[in-house]
């Protein structure tokens, strides 16, 4: 069963990235703006969902996140962490043209809710 505002596979049509953040994070807070310009360069080439911790810790338990920030990819059904390392764009970029580069494992079946 998958919760209320779940997404399924066959309506994810662009892979797409769920940050997770909390409104205390310091880290959040500073990298947002470069999330959010991220999100509009590749605008159509990947869809941003922003999952509050602090209002919604279901989802951050469905996801298994331990931590925030956290970045997390979805594609082709399977979730894989976003590294948070170098230039955002470039990581980004990388999983937009080859997500198979970060998802190890394609039997993982991620839903979530927004």
């Amino acid at each position: 069963m998958m919760p209320a505002g779940a997404h399924t596979d066959a309506e994810i049509t662009v892979p797409r990235l769920v940050e997770v953040w909390a409104p205390w994070c310091s880290a959040c807070k500073a990298m947002e703006d470069d999330l959010l310009a991220v999100a509009d360069r590749f605008d159509g080439s990947v869809k941003l969902e922003r999952v509050n911790a602090a209002d919604q810790p279901d989802v951050v338990d469905q996801l298994g996140v331990m931590g925030t920030p956290t970045l997390i990819g979805f594609s082709g059904g399977a979730a894989s962490v976003i590294p948070q390392e170098n230039s955002m764009e470039r990581q980004v970029a990388r999983f937009i043209s080859s997500p198979c580069e970060y998802v190890c494992d394609r039997s993982t079946q991620v839903s979530y809710s927004t």
